[in-house]
């Protein structure tokens, strides 16, 4: 079947809860019926029919079932996979931006029959597939973005004056050169801006600065391959882009609150 930006969808109704995990992809839940409390990183959420949830591929979390009956979609994309997508960048926004004033949940049943077409209409494609169905599916979620974003603009970038565009493309190329040397005057050099600019305009798009941010995605990127690979921690520090080894248990450790080998314990089998 030809490749397209969905690794995963899933309609589901099993009513297990779900202790705090991570895979290094974006995630969309949407709650057809149900009432859950969900934790992402350090907010707590009580979610009910129709709503959708947005989680980035930075973020740990858990759900706890809080209903008898709990039917959901999921649907998981892979990083690389939503650079890919030629969308609007606020309209990615709500993927890949996380203000501290950010809301992950968003109540959609004012148009939960449309959003419901939708999921139905995403799950079905990638059960059968077919000619064009990578357009078709970004055709699909097009549609599902630009119809939250009309409604629920908060949701998305926002700033009382317009974000620079450069700040859209510097965060584009940590995403796909996180593994590499990155230094904030490198970038803001290339760009012909200052450090400070840069720092306070990309944290404003973004919620972080450009050094959280290359560390986050270095960070997302050795959690799963502590996940899903043997490699030993030494090798996962420097595919993720860490130098040294002892520096990169540390700042696991003070991110996530175990060491790397602890944490492929407690994940590997989520």
């Amino acid at each position: 079947m030809e490749r397209t930006f969905v690794s995963e969808c899933r309609y589901n109704q099993d009513v297990h809860s779900m202790k705090l995990h991570y895979h290094n992809a974006f995630e969309i839940i949407y709650i057809e019926k149900g009432e859950i409390e969900f934790l992402v990183g350090e907010h707590l959420y009580h979610a009910a029919d129709q709503t959708l949830i947005f989680i980035s591929n930075f973020e740990d979390h858990s759900i706890r079932i809080l209903s008898q009956e709990y039917r959901r979609y999921y649907i998981l994309i892979e990083p690389q996979s939503l650079d890919r997508l030629s969308f609007d960048p606020r309209l990615m926004s709500i993927f890949k931006s996380r203000p501290a004033d950010f809301n992950h949940c968003v109540d959609v049943s004012a148009f939960s029959p449309l959003v419901e077409k939708l999921f139905g209409a995403i799950f079905q494609e990638c059960q059968t597939g077919g000619p064009y169905s990578a357009e078709l599916l970004s055709s699909y979620m097009q549609i599902l973005l630009v119809e939250v974003f009309r409604r629920f603009p908060e949701n998305f970038v926002r700033s009382a004056r317009r974000i620079n565009p450069l700040m859209y493309t510097i965060q584009s190329y940590i995403d796909q050169n996180y593994t590499q040397d990155i230094s904030v005057r490198q970038l803001a050099d290339e760009h012909y801006l200052s450090v400070h600019y840069l720092s306070h305009n990309f944290k404003e798009l973004t919620g972080y600065s450009p050094q959280q941010y290359i560390l986050l995605n270095r960070l997302a990127h050795a959690k799963e391959l502590l996940i899903h690979t043997d490699d030993p921690v030494g090798h996962v520090a420097f595919k993720s882009g860490f130098k040294d080894v002892n520096n990169f248990i540390r700042i696991f450790k003070k991110n996530t609150g175990v060491t790397p080998n602890k944490y492929r314990t407690m994940y590997r089998d989520i």
